[in-house]
């Protein structure tokens, strides 16, 4: 394991242009994943703080938010490496590392998921995915409103049968349908460090099972993993302490 990191990602970096729509999509995820798994009473490790827009987030409702990242300069409460966290065991109830550990040689990662599953009984974790995935997000009206816009050709007949065929179209005022597919590469493509990113799964050969295999030898079982309709190219891990036997 190598003793230390550069900063690869400098301060600047996280400007204005940093929140784009698809990044504050990923945000909306990450705070429903993790109002979903904490409770109120949880303590938290945020490793990897970014532009603290999560951070402030997860503040704002409440929750207790400790903030660890390797660069001094984004000016979080610890300095320190993920792969060495200067915690005591169970000094957390939950790990978030969010986008965070593809800065990690692959070959480090293992040691990075110890620490998680030593110092917290659960982590919630999102990874670049850039395999082929193709979202659907539709809003569907009810279905009486469907069969006005296709009797008034407002909408393609087969656009009407499809929508009929959606269960959300059967609810009193329609719903949403959002959906996300996806395929394994045709081919192998190579991944090459672009000064940050050590790996990320769809290049090399890497998939989603390749992470969630080096889990159970880290102390950690994945209970969950999805790539979200909203943004598919961040891939979710969740994950908790194994029990011993």
């Amino acid at each position: 394991m190598q003793d230390s990191f550069d900063v690869q990602v400098p301060p600047e970096w996280y400007g204005e242009s940093y929140d784009s729509p698809e990044r504050l999509s990923s945000y909306g995820e990450q705070i429903g994943l993790v109002m979903a798994q904490a409770a109120r009473q949880d303590k938290l490790l945020e490793i990897g703080i970014g532009n603290g827009t999560l951070t402030a987030a997860l503040r704002n409702r409440g929750l207790d938010v400790v903030t660890v990242d390797f660069d001094e300069a984004l000016r979080p409460d610890v300095v320190a490496d993920v792969r060495e966290l200067p915690f005591p065991d169970d000094g957390f109830d939950g790990a978030l590392a969010f986008e965070v550990l593809e800065h990690v040689p692959w070959e480090d990662l293992g040691a990075a998921l110890r620490e998680l599953a030593r110092v917290a009984l659960w982590a919630l974790v999102s990874v670049p995915n850039v395999g082929p995935a193709l979202s659907l997000r539709a809003h569907v009206p009810n279905g009486v409103q469907i069969l006005r816009l296709a009797g008034r050709r407002r909408i393609p007949f087969r656009d009407a049968v499809w929508a009929l065929t959606q269960r959300e179209a059967w609810r009193r005022a329609g719903g949403v349908v959002a959906r996300v597919g996806t395929i394994g590469p045709r081919r192998v493509r190579p991944h090459v460090f672009d000064g940050q990113h050590h790996w990320v799964l769809g290049e090399g050969g890497l998939e989603a099972g390749d992470f969630a295999a080096l889990a159970p030898g880290c102390g950690l079982v994945v209970t969950r993993d999805f790539r979200p309709v909203s943004h598919p190219a961040h891939h979710f891990f969740v994950l908790e302490r194994k029990r011993s036997d």
